[in-house]
């Protein structure tokens, strides 16, 4: 279990060797852009809406069991194939 992450309260992480590096150096990144001095209306509201829902920005981090959209994509691509080949599916 990686230490210093900020993981929801009673959640357990299953990540893997050398994903406590890469976690904790997505949080520093998010630490530095939250800090930062936004001039615009939109980037002022952002680090908010970060703070709200940071505990879990990163899930896909600690539970790689989760499909990801890759995943799903990758499920769907014989039949992208297929229409595009037949040049679409026979209308019943």
């Amino acid at each position: 279990m990686c230490r210093g992450l900020r993981l929801p309260a009673g959640e357990r992480a299953s990540i893997g060797p050398g994903a406590c590096q890469r976690r904790r150096k997505l949080e520093r990144d998010l630490d530095t852009i939250m800090a930062l001095s936004l001039v615009a209306e939109n980037g002022r509201r952002l680090p908010k809406q970060y703070a709200k829902v940071r505990d879990h920005l990163f899930t896909f981090l600690d539970y790689p069991e989760i499909a990801d959209d890759n995943s799903s994509e990758r499920e769907l691509r014989p039949t992208a194939t297929y229409r595009k080949v037949t040049g679409g599916f026979p209308s019943d």
